[in-house]
């Protein structure tokens, strides 16, 4: 349990965030058979995210595929993520496909992630927001 003042207010953050930001549903998997009974259980339109510590940069690199609407479609963006992730030299630290439901286009982004082995500090939280970036 966060003790300090500014912890137990980020925890009050991430519950409110949690309970009123929508979360798409998704599944990691690691062939096209498993990505095809993903998509059964969520529906079209998908995401398809190739999962490695070693690929920082997805959409650059070449490991995220929009608007998958249907099987076909699936099975090629399958392909091509796993592909993109060996290319980038992360074969050996390939954890899987991220099969993720479509979301309507935003309004905002948000990005938080926290990291705890930063030499000097103990934790280490970051909170971006980025607001009106429709075109």
């Amino acid at each position: 349990m966060w003790r300090t003042p500014a912890k137990q207010a980020c925890q009050r953050f991430f519950k409110i965030l949690t309970g009123r930001l929508p979360i798409p549903r998704g599944h990691v998997v690691h062939s096209v058979e498993q990505a095809m009974e993903a998509a059964e259980k969520i529906g079209f339109p998908l995401v398809v995210k190739g999962l490695s510590p070693d690929v920082l940069h997805k959409t650059e690199a070449g490991t995220v595929r929009l608007d998958i609407g249907n099987m076909n479609d699936l099975k090629t963006s399958f392909e091509m993520v796993a592909c993109a992730v060996r290319d980038k030299g992360a074969d050996s630290s390939f954890r899987g496909v991220l099969v993720e439901q479509m979301l309507p286009e935003p309004v905002a982004e948000l990005i938080i992630g926290s990291v705890s082995d930063v030499p000097g500090f103990q934790k280490v939280i970051l909170a971006w927001a980025e607001y009106g970036w429709r075109f």
